[in-house]
Formats: structure tokens, C-alpha cells, sequence
């Protein structure tokens, strides 16, 4: 019987969805007045608990293993304590005051050669329809409203062109590959691709032609996934992408109205950049089947070649390696450790990231993921060497809460806690906490 729900689903989706307007509003009461009453991060993660399917937010929130590289992320920016300026003449970015000396804050800065408003975009991640069914659509918009870059997975639910939409279309030639002595006017923030080692290097050729097409000027490559991390919890909750439709999640689906809800009344989602027409396979064997594990620093070189722009390798935590990427044309640096999904405990990237900033010198840009859960954190990366911070876990609770609607307020919490920061630790702009930071940022155990 399991077998023949997913086609059953496919014949009453049309007229389910019809309903739409008389059910989501019933199913969304609870979810829609939790997430108006969170607070921070941690309130919308019990928010996207509370609304998503058991397995969905098994597989968002947890790490592998026993989860030790999971929480010594987190924990590590708590290690870290703050020495602050006073009288610092801070205006709040929206403040009215007319004070002649003072200064009004400013969070912009500058990605992949592009002006942004925001110092923090959101992380690359897979599938971002299996949280909620407005998906990297909805993402993509909040970036664009918030004048923030997007970084797009290979295992998107949405198509490049749909993503380009949502982010202000494309303002890079449709062919060819780039070229540094072609100026692109920066009419909107940066976009990025990431990309995984694949195997198959003439379907990395046409992926990467998809991408300039649509009008991402930067790539990203995902080098801390060869291997597949032990995520115990998704074999606890019987996990597949899409549903596989067994009793077990049948019962996850009937205790989460709103989610399954959702599911009902859209069309199945696919991998839309790789295969529309992937089964419902795990996560992890699809990936297994597609990742190439001798995928290596060679590789990698032949992968900035082709690309011909701006390449960050991902998921590096040791500057050896941080030096051997910029050796091999890599011009970014992405300090990460996967969220703590891949090898367990495995460093934290904010431990690591002032080794690596010593390294690769003040030219190389650096990017930062993994623990960030507020904006005191965002604004500890950036004193300690960062040049932007991706967030992941963040976002994607906040879509699995509420679609856009959640994405947004994660966006302007974190904004609202980063400027509270910086106007409490007495910088005026991120320019200002990048150059006085090993000032202000210090471990507990190195004060007196």
C-alpha cells in the first residue's frame, strides 16, 4: 500500500490544492502565532520543531555522530569575551537624532567584489523545499529585500532561473566565461553557486554554463563532502528525500498538519538543478552515488580554470590547506566543518579562523559558518578575521516555521543583534571591527 501512496499523491494534489485558501489558514493559526512571538534563534528552532515533520527537522538540526563538533561550534563563541570602547558617538542605522558628531552605524560592506548591506548571507543548503513549499524562492527574496548575497546548493528545489528572479535577475552575460578585464556594473548583491566534487566533469561544464547564464559570479566548492557523515539521527527517523510514504512518517505527517499540509498541496519536489526525476532515495545514497572521493587539489585547480571568476573553497579548517587553496587559484577561503555534519569533532571554525587569516594575509577573502546562532556572533567572526559569515541552521529553522515569512525575521533579528553589538562595542562600521578586532575579542582564559 506504501507504494502506491506517492502516486495517489500525484492524482489528488490538483484538487487538494484547491483548498488551499479555505485549509492553510486553519493549519497555520499555531504556527504563524508562535513565530510572531519568538524572541531569537532558539525560539524559532522550537518554532520549526513544533511545525515541521519529525524527520525533516531531525535532518535539519542535527549533527554527526554524537554530535560533539555540533555543539563545540556553538559553544566555542561563548568562550570568547568582549572588550568594548565607550563613548563611541554610535547612532543606531535608523536613528532620527540630529547630533553633529554623531555617527550613524553602517553593517555594508563588500563579497565577491560587490557591495552588500549585510556582513552575513545564508549558507548553501540542500532541498530547501522539505522545510517549507515557498523553499530557495522565498530565501532568495528575503536576501534581495535585505540587500544580501544568496549562495545556491547543487541540490536545489528550485531552478536557476526561478532563483534569479527572486534575487533581481541577471546582470552577467549569458555566455562565455569571465573575464577580469570586463567590468560587470554590481546593479544588485553578489550570487553564488556551490557545487560539490562530481564525478562527471562534462556535467560540470554544462552546470557551470547554467549558472553564468543566470547570473552567478561567484562558485563555490563544497570539499568536506567526498565522504558522507554519520547522521545517526536521520536513520532514527527513517529519513528520505522525498517521503518514502511508510507508516512511520505517514504518523510524522499526521502529527504535523501545517507541514504535511503543505506537501499535499504542492507538486513532489525534485533536485531541480541535477535530475528532475530522482526517486525517493536517501540523501546520503543519492550523494554517494554522484561524489567523486578522488576528487583532489588537482581537480580543484582544473574546477578555478574553468570557472575563469571568483572561486571559494569550502569546508577548510587548517591553514596548510587554506594556504594550498589560494596556491591553486582558489580566491576565497570558506572555514567550515559542515555545521558539524560531517567528521566528528572536528574544530571549530571560529577557533581556527585567526590561524588561517595569519596565513593566507589581509587579501584573501575569508568566510565563516558553523555555531552562529546570534549576531554577537556574527560580529565576533568578523573581529577575529572573517570578511562575511554564512549562516545555515538560522535560516532554515526559520523557513521550516514559516516560509518567507520566518526567513525574514531570522534575517532581521540577527541584523538588529549584530548592531546592537557593534553600537555596544563601540565600532562604527565593519570596516572598523575588522581592523580594531583582536582588540575587542578575546579568549575568557587570556585576560588580565
Amino acid at each position: 500500500m506504501a507504494a502506491a501512496i506517492p502516486s495517489l499523491h500525484r492524482l489528488l494534489q490538483p484538487w487538494l490544492s484547491r483548498l488551499r485558501p479555505l485549509v492553510s489558514p486553519v493549519v497555520e493559526v499555531l504556527p504563524r502565532r508562535r513565530l510572531a512571538a519568538a524572541v531569537n534563534v532558539a525560539d524559532i528552532r522550537n518554532c520549526a520543531r513544533a511545525r515541521a515533520h519529525r524527520m525533516i527537522f531531525g535532518y535539519l538540526d542535527a549533527g554527526a555522530d554524537d554530535e560533539i563538533a555540533l555543539r563545540r561550534s556553538n559553544e566555542a563563541f561563548a568562550a570568547l569575551e568582549l572588550h568594548y570602547h565607550v563613548l563611541a558617538g554610535n547612532l543606531p542605522t535608523r536613528s532620527c537624532s540630529s547630533h553633529p558628531r554623531g555617527r550613524r552605524l553602517d553593517l555594508s560592506t563588500s563579497l565577491f567584489g560587490r557591495r552588500v548591506e549585510l556582513p552575513f548571507f545564508t549558507a548553501p543548503a540542500a532541498g530547501n523545499r522539505m522545510f517549507h513549499c515557498e523553499g530557495e524562492v522565498a530565501v532568495a527574496s528575503v536576501a534581495r529585500e535585505f540587500g544580501m548575497m544568496y549562495a545556491l546548493s547543487s541540490f536545489s528545489t528550485s531552478t536557476f532561473d526561478e532563483i534569479a528572479a527572486a534575487h533581481g535577475g541577471s546582470s552577467q552575460p549569458p555566455a562565455g566565461r569571465f573575464s577580469p578585464e570586463v567590468s560587470h556594473p554590481p546593479r544588485r548583491p553578489p550570487r553564488a553557486f556551490q557545487l560539490y566534487v562530481w564525478r562527471d566533469r562534462a556535467f560540470v561544464r554544462e552546470i557551470l554554463a547554467r549558472a553564468r547564464a543566470a547570473g552567478f559570479e561567484a562558485l563555490i566548492l563544497t570539499a568536506d563532502i567526498s565522504w558522507f557523515g554519520n547522521r545517526e539521527a536521520d536513520l532514527r527517523t527513517g529519513f528520505t528525500v522525498p517521503p518514502d510514504y511508510s507508516w512511520r512518517q505517514c504518523a510524522g505527517a499526521a502529527a504535523a498538519p501545517a507541514w504535511t499540509w503543505d506537501w499535499l498541496t504542492h507538486p513532489p519536489y525534485s533536485y531541480a538543478l541535477v535530475d528532475q526525476d530522482v526517486s525517493a532515495d536517501s540523501i546520503a545514497a543519492y550523494v554517494n552515488a554522484q561524489i567523486e572521493p578522488a576528487f583532489d587539489w588537482e581537480d580543484a585547480a582544473w574546477l578555478c580554470s574553468e570557472w575563469g571568476g571568483p572561486v571559494a573553497l569550502k569546508g577548510v579548517v587548517r591553514p596548510d590547506d587554506a594556504k594550498r587553496a589560494v596556491q591553486a587559484g582558489f580566491s576565497t577561503v570558506w572555514v567550515s566543518n559542515h555545521g558539524g555534519r560531517q567528521l566528528e569533532t572536528a574544530v571549530p571554525p571560529i577557533d581556527v579562523l585567526p590561524s588561517i587569516r595569519n596565513v593566507v594575509g589581509p587579501d584573501t577573502q575569508l568566510i565563516l559558518d558553523g555555531g552562529v546562532r546570534r549576531g554577537v556572533d556574527i560580529a565576533k567572526a568578523l573581529a577575529l578575521g572573517a570578511d562575511g559569515v554564512a549562516i545555515g541552521k538560522p535560516y532554515l529553522y526559520g523557513l521550516a516555521a514559516g516560509g518567507r515569512v520566518g526567513v525574514h525575521k531570522v534575517v532581521s533579528l540577527l541584523r538588529d543583534e549584530l548592531e546592537r553589538a557593534m553600537g555596544l562595542l563601540g565600532v562604527g562600521s565593519v570596516a572598523e571591527l575588522k581592523e580594531k578586532g583582536p582588540t575587542l575579542v578575546r579568549p575568557r582564559s587570556s585576560w588580565g
